[in-house]
């Protein structure tokens, strides 16, 4: 089954400008025909008309900044569903993850993210069919098709910007909060080949949605995108379901192909949900790594 920090650049021009002679210079002469060189004026900074430096990141706050990270996540899962009265395990490993590959019918998985100054926004999808096999009872295997389709889109607002470090390795701390909401919808067919009966056949869904508060802290170098991410959230509160989770740590590198800047990302993603619903109960936890591309 497969189901998910930003730099910026510290610029600062400095200028030096020929101020005229003092009134002091002017009052005594001087005991050599030839002038001295005019003393220096006052270093600024920012712009040649001597107004105030900009901030750090007053050149992109009216820009937006987007990016697109297609990415794969390949989890184990643990737990358990029961959709319209039909219980189903759902427990696979990581192995089983990687193997049902062979069996995948459709995925997607990225996340688009769009940053205007202090505000930010993200969009992640996934989306997954897969087939699973499930035993029944002694002898008696169940054929699954699971669809599973999650959504979450989150507003973010930056909390703390603070750069560190030196000019060799500046850094900066950036935290985030926000809220938002995550999409779910569970599909289940069951198949058995082996029941000429067919009584052990069934097919049902479930939809529902999940509010959500959502935190992210990074750590990142200003030269290049190389740095470290953690993402948390948490949700449901009886609202869709009765809890749900999410935690990830994710290292950013930027490495070079073919002569050409690429931004990696790398780390762990674990995710929990606990829905109970009218005949229809999900109770699943899935954690594994996950990889992807950032553009």
């Amino acid at each position: 089954m497969i189901l998910s920090a930003v730099a910026t650049g510290l610029f600062a021009c400095v200028t030096v400008g020929d101020g005229p002679p003092s009134a002091m210079h002017a009052a005594i002469p001087l005991a050599s025909p030839t002038p001295g060189p005019a003393a220096p004026a006052p270093t600024t900074l920012g712009l040649e008309t001597g107004r105030p430096a900009a901030a750090p990141h007053a050149a992109r706050a009216d820009q937006w900044q987007l990016s697109f990270a297609p990415y794969v996540w390949a989890p184990s899962t643990n737990g358990d569903a029961t959709i319209f009265g039909q219980p189903t395990d759902l427990d696979a490993s990581l192995i089983d993850s990687l193997k049902d590959l062979t069996s995948l019918k459709g995925a997607f998985q990225g996340r688009v993210t769009a940053d205007r100054g202090v505000f930010g926004a993200y969009l992640d999808i996934n989306y997954a069919d897969v087939g699973l096999e499930s035993e029944l009872a002694p002898g008696l295997t169940a054929d699954i098709d699971f669809r599973l389709t999650m959504v979450e889109a989150v507003m973010m607002h930056t909390l703390i910007d603070r750069p560190f470090g030196d000019a060799s390795g500046l850094k900066t701390l950036r935290v985030r909060g926000g809220g938002g909401m995550r999409y779910y919808s569970y599909r289940l067919d069951q198949s058995v080949p082996d029941d000429p009966t067919g009584l052990a056949e069934m097919s049902g869904s479930k939809t529902w949605i999940d509010p959500l508060i959502s935190v992210e802290a990074a750590v990142m170098r200003q030269d290049r995108g190389d740095g470290f991410i953690l993402r948390a959230d948490v949700g449901g509160f009886g609202a869709g379901s009765e809890l749900t989770w999410q935690v990830s740590a994710i290292r950013r590198a930027q490495i070079n192909f073919r002569r050409k800047p690429l931004t990696l990302e790398f780390g762990y993603k674990a995710l929990s949900v606990d829905y109970e619903g009218d005949h229809s109960d999900v109770q699943i936890l899935q954690h594994g790594p996950l990889i992807g591309l950032v553009f």
